[in-house]
């Protein structure tokens, strides 16, 4: 940012046994850290702002005029070492210098950083992150410390205060709260209509502070708060909370039309709560889904870095039956990759409600739908923008629903046997054929046969209800699988069509296209496809890869060792990415 630094690096630095997030900059004058900080936790997901920022004069160069990682990395344990002070106790006593209420609530800042961190501060003003944190290890702390001392920070108020002193003063200024009481409210407005927002699978949520900045200025946003299960061995399920949730918001909105919305697991529990808060003859007025789907894959296992509750909740979820919404839903969506994305235009849910599906797509990754396209996300939210695609239900919901449920449960050959029958039983289905065979290779087991009788006795154009994009990218997909690029060009082709002629190409859909055309030797032409997305979108690996094997295929050299650079630092070694990069190296060394 021109205003803060006028030259920075960013890289992964390993230090102490851990990986760091470093910065260097070169600061403009007046530019201080704490400045920098606030402006990358504002403008970036939590997982990328540095762990350590660090200022120079200037940014280190080696003999070749190249910037010298080995410089760098040698300062950066010389300003991690100094800032953790490697030689100082391990255990720090209360400040005697801190403010009265500081003295109550910092053994709670302690204990919480001891456990996150692994090592006690070494002084009240220590910077978190320049020891060893990042912005899921502070989320981590907040919630050890809010469960010490019910008190709830927002991570945006921490992210400025990361010391052991600045989080104890501003634990001392909040007033805690009761943890039962689920609703907080996190921003007042006029209107009668409040948008309640659920929780995700970490306590403190995710970081709403972006999305509700764009928020029209009469509007009341509600965060709603996981509850506090009263003994260990009680036993809550995700209907359970769905329930609970739904009776605070009757009791607390008895008369007011509430816009109910939820992003990743937090979309799955504004539509539990939907159901129940019908169940109580008090349905909400909207209901949205920000990037999240039903179970149609064999699923990863949870993640510690979820944490216990995050965990738990997970869990709880995947056990979870979910049964029909008696009414529509908006879905926002962002990037995904492959023509499947396109197929699944709503992600499945449609076969999750009896009315329709609205789906606006977004050009952002999951983390960014909160930050980088936080007004595009709140103007959907908000119906300030016509959704970008109407997805109807289509025969065999039912069966599809148990399909979800039995991935869910982790029962994968009897999810994978019924999903065969009603690939075979509805023909005229985009999508079911498709998710049978990706469950298949996921299972090492081969269903290339049911695809092949789907192309065989599935109609060539769409069918009554069916939207043509998601038939013609679904006919793509197959053919591609069974037959390769060259069969499933006319069909991509005829899909692509359907999006130019609205004017609203699908990045998705460009990017399978542009990947086809690099596999039929087509690259220019996979250029011209691939420039306006890489320029429109957020980095995609999968353009920027295939963009860069183009471009050198065509002998734009220059471009294509920065691209296919970057591909190999993100960790593709593939034979193809590595005998381009070699090849644009080679010419550019001899130019």
């Amino acid at each position: 940012e021109s205003t803060l630094a006028s030259g920075a690096v960013v890289f992964a630095a390993e230090i102490s046994g851990k990986t760091i997030f470093t910065a260097f900059y070169v600061p403009v004058e007046g530019a201080t850290e704490t400045m920098l900080r606030r402006y990358l936790q504002g403008n970036l997901p939590p997982a990328w702002v540095p762990g350590l920022v660090i200022q120079c004069d200037a940014l280190p160069l080696n003999a070749s005029g190249k910037l010298d990682r080995r410089a760098l990395l040698a300062r950066a344990i010389e300003v991690f070492q100094c800032r953790t002070g490697a030689d100082a106790p391990t255990v720090l006593a209360p400040s005697a210098t801190a403010a009265e209420p500081c003295k109550d609530l910092e053994p709670a800042v302690l204990d919480g950083w001891l456990q996150i961190l692994g090592q006690a501060p070494v002084d009240p003003d220590q910077d978190f992150f320049a020891a060893g944190g990042n912005s899921l290890r502070l989320i981590m702390l907040l919630g050890r410390i809010r469960d010490l001392t019910g008190c709830h920070l927002s991570v945006a108020e921490a992210f400025g205060n990361a010391t052991p002193r600045g989080l104890s003063v501003l634990f001392a200024r909040a007033v805690p709260q009761d943890l039962h009481r689920t609703l907080v409210c996190a921003k007042e407005g006029s209107s009668a209509a409040p948008l309640v927002f659920l929780p995700g699978l970490v306590p403190t949520g995710p970081n709403l502070t972006k999305v509700m900045q764009e928020a029209p200025q009469d509007l009341s946003c509600y965060l709603l708060q996981r509850p506090v299960i009263g003994s260990k061995d009680e036993q809550h399920s995700f209907a359970d909370q769905a329930k609970y949730y739904a009776g605070v918001l009757k009791r607390e909105f008895p008369q007011a039309a509430i816009h109910l919305t939820g992003f990743s697991y937090g979309g799955a529990e504004a539509f539990e709560t939907a159901r129940q808060l019908s169940a109580l003859n008090a349905p909400p007025a909207s209901l949205t889904v920000i990037d999240n789907s039903p179970v149609f894959k064999k699923l990863l296992p949870e993640e510690d870095a979820w944490g216990e509750e995050g965990i738990k909740a997970e869990k709880m979820r995947r056990a979870h039956a979910l049964q029909p919404w008696a009414g529509g839903l908006k879905l926002i969506r962002g990037d995904r990759f492959g023509l499947m994305s396109v197929a699944m235009l709503a992600y499945g849910w449609e076969d999750f409600v009896e009315d329709d599906v609205a789906v606006h797509v977004l050009p952002a990754r999951h983390p960014d739908m909160l930050y980088r396209v936080a007004p595009e996300t709140m103007a959907a939210l908000m119906g300030q923008q016509a959704p970008d695609y109407i997805v109807k239900p289509l025969p065999g919901a039912c069966d599809r629903r148990r399909v979800s449920h039995l991935l869910g449960q982790g029962e994968w050959e009897a999810a994978l046997d019924l999903i065969c029958g009603i690939g075979r039983e509805h023909p005229n289905h985009p999508w079911a054929a498709l998710v049978a065979d990706r469950l298949a290779r996921s299972m090492g087991k081969d269903c290339t046969y049911l695809l092949t009788d789907w192309i065989e006795n599935a109609p060539l154009e769409a069918p009554m209800g069916v939207l043509a994009l998601a038939w013609h990218a679904a006919r793509a997909e197959a053919l591609l699988r069974l037959q390769g690029a060259e069969a499933a060009l006319p069909e991509i082709e005829r899909a692509r069509a359907l999006t130019l002629e609205t004017g609203s190409p699908l990045r998705d859909l460009e990017s399978a296209y542009g990947d086809l055309l690099l596999q039929l030797d087509r690259a220019q032409e996979a250029v011209d496809v691939l420039v306006p997305v890489a320029q429109n979108s957020w980095p995609r690996p999968d353009v920027s890869v295939t963009l860069g094997i183009s471009l050198a295929k065509i002998g734009r050299f220059q471009w294509a060792q920065i691209l296919l650079r970057q591909a190999k630092a993100a960790g593709d070694e593939s034979a193809e990415v590595l005998k381009w990069l070699a090849k644009a190296e080679e010419v550019l060394s001899s130019s």
